[in-house]
C-alpha cells in the first residue's frame, strides 16, 4: 500500500510538473481598457459599543466598504469581541437592491440563551453615519449609530 501511495505521489508530480512547463502559451495580449470594476473608494467604519447599558457595551464594530468605478459594493462587517471575532460579507450590483446603504449581516449572538443573535450594518454613504442594530429574540432590537467621525474614507 504504501509503495502504491509512493508511485502515485510520484506520478503526479511529474504530471503537474510537464504541465506547468509543457503549457503552449499564446502571445500577451493588449492591457485593455480599464474596466467598471476599478475601486475608486473605500470607507472603513468602527467604534466600540457604549452607552447601551447592555452587555454589548465594549463590543466592537467595524464595517468596511469597497465601491467600483461601476457603482457596485463589496461590504464587509466585523463584530469583536473579548474572545472572537465573527464577520460577514455581501456584494451588490450597480443598482441592485440594497447597494446604497450595502446592509451586511454578522450572526453572532451576545445575550444568553445562545440563539442566534444577528447584527445588521448599513452605511449612510452620504452622511458618513453607520447604524449597528443588534437583533436577539426575546430582545427589544438595541440600535448603535456611529457618527461620520468614525469613518476613513479613501478616494482614488
Amino acid at each position: 500500500m504504501k509503495s502504491s501511495l509512493k508511485t502515485l505521489s510520484a506520478l503526479s508530480l511529474i504530471s503537474i510538473m510537464a504541465l506547468a512547463s509543457g503549457c503552449a502559451k499564446g502571445d500577451k495580449g493588449d492591457p485593455g481598457d480599464p474596466g467598471s470594476g476599478r475601486i475608486v473608494s473605500t470607507i472603513n467604519c468602527g467604534g466600540n459599543v457604549a452607552g447601551t447599558s447592555t452587555t454589548l457595551d465594549g463590543i466592537r464594530v467595524e464595517y468596511n466598504a469597497v465601491l467600483t468605478s461601476g457603482g457596485d459594493v463589496y461590504v464587509t462587517g466585523n463584530i469583536i469581541d473579548e474572545l472572537s471575532q465573527v464577520s460577514g460579507t455581501e456584494f451588490y450590483a450597480a443598482g441592485q437592491n440594497g447597494a446604497a446603504t450595502g446592509k451586511v449581516l454578522v450572526t453572532f449572538d451576545q445575550r444568553s440563551p445562545a440563539n442566534g443573535g444577528t447584527w445588521e450594518l448599513t452605511l449612510n454613504r452620504v452622511t458618513l453615519e453607520t447604524l449597528a442594530v443588534y437583533k436577539d429574540s426575546g430582545y427589544a432590537d438595541v440600535v448603535i449609530p456611529f457618527a461620520a467621525s468614525a469613518c476613513t474614507v479613501m478616494n482614488w
